[in-house]
């Protein structure tokens, strides 16, 4: 078997230094209630990533919300290999992106904010080894080695997935390489590569009101990894390691993607692993609620055209209210409730309702995973 494409990467970053006092501050109506949360806030971090992109001419950041970083870099002057540039700003929810216009591919840009001068180094988008491919795409911290490699190999032999890109959101459990590895075990997968993205996350808890807008990262990674490695490739499934996407026919989420619409919908319901006592797997979620509580929709997406193009959210596109988006009844996620390391609550505990085996996804799922 040939060795996937691919590798890890890192990111060009920079953050306010602290000689400037102004911070980012936190979004309009945010209530924080309890501030001891507030240390998994990003009050400093400038820049996520900077790359340069040939076909485009540009020099592409992308940052968290600026908020009260704004008026500074209004106020700053850039430059890309000490010729002045002015950015473009793109401003998004959770998120915002500047690009500058450059006809070759520069080593830094440079930043005057207010007395300070910070350099990054420019990197080159890296779109080839994806393109065309079907591609898993997710962040995640600390996931058990084989839940990845299982989460892999189910959408390659149920989905057709020939790729996948993860980024790694700082795991002490394991190395970057020790990612990659366990993806390039997974037969039928032609690019891998894992991403690391040493930020925080957000607060988890602790805001009593609009506490999504204060979670920059995974808006901000999704979107960044899609114009930096995914802008080419046939189809991206926004998958999280505890999700499993299962068709009812002989077309794929990234067949029905790749149609002109550029988007596929899907919902899903919760299961949980039934007792053993060897250490829980994908394979074992095959028990059900009489009334199983559903997930919020994801989706799959071609970056290249359609509504694909957009700009993605955790269960839609940004623009788009997900109550508009028609979700298809030809695929259905089946969320594994113990499959976590239950970094924001605990999944280990039995919800205390009468759970029934789903003897069809048992069966199901032991065809696949034993295929």
């Amino acid at each position: 078997m040939a060795e996937a494409q691919g590798g890890i990467f890192n990111l060009s970053s920079v953050s306010i230094p602290q000689t400037i006092k102004t911070r980012r501050g936190l979004p309009h109506g945010v209530q924080v209630a309890d501030q001891r949360q507030m240390a998994d806030y990003d009050d400093t971090t400038l820049i996520y990533d900077c790359f340069y992109s040939a076909e485009r001419r540009q020099v592409i950041a992308y940052l968290p919300k600026m908020l009260a970083y704004t008026q500074l870099i209004q106020g700053a002057q850039f430059s890309v290999d000490n010729v002045p540039v002015k950015p473009t700003v793109v401003k998004r929810r959770l998120f915002d992106r500047l690009s500058f216009p450059t006809a070759i591919a520069p080593k830094n840009l440079q930043i005057q904010l207010d007395g300070c001068q910070l350099t990054l180094p420019v990197l080159l988008e890296d779109t080839e080894a994806f393109a065309d491919q079907n591609c898993l795409y997710t962040i995640q911290k600390d996931q058990d080695l084989n839940w990845i490699g299982d989460w892999a190999d189910f959408h390659v032999k149920e989905q057709g997935a020939t790729a996948v890109l993860i980024c790694d959101n700082g795991s002490t459990r394991y190395t970057p390489e020790d990612v990659l590895k366990m993806l390039r075990s997974v037969a039928g997968l032609r690019a891998v590569a894992v991403v690391n993205v040493p930020f925080s996350w957000g607060p988890a808890k602790g805001l009593t009101r609009r506490h999504g807008r204060t979670k920059f990262l995974q808006v901000a990674m999704m979107n960044a990894m899609r114009d930096r490695f995914l802008r080419k490739a046939r189809a991206v499934l926004n998958c999280d390691v505890d999700e499993l996407f299962f068709r009812k026919g002989t077309t794929t989420c990234f067949d029905k993607a790749a149609r002109p619409l550029g988007f596929v919908a899907m919902n899903g319901e919760w299961r949980f692993a039934a007792p053993s006592d060897r250490p829980v797997r994908h394979v074992d979620h095959w028990m059900k609620e009489a009334n199983p509580p559903s997930c919020a929709p994801k989706y799959c997406a071609a970056p290249s055209h359609g509504l694909g193009r957009l700009t993605w959210g955790i269960h839609g596109l940004e623009p788009i209210t997900r109550r508009l988006m028609p979700v298809s009844k030809d695929f259905k996620m089946v969320h594994c409730r113990n499959i976590s390391n239950s970094w924001k609550v605990d999944r280990t505990a039995r919800t205390g309702k009468t759970l029934t085996p789903d003897e069809d996804l048992k069966e199901r799922l032991e065809e696949i995973f034993k295929a």
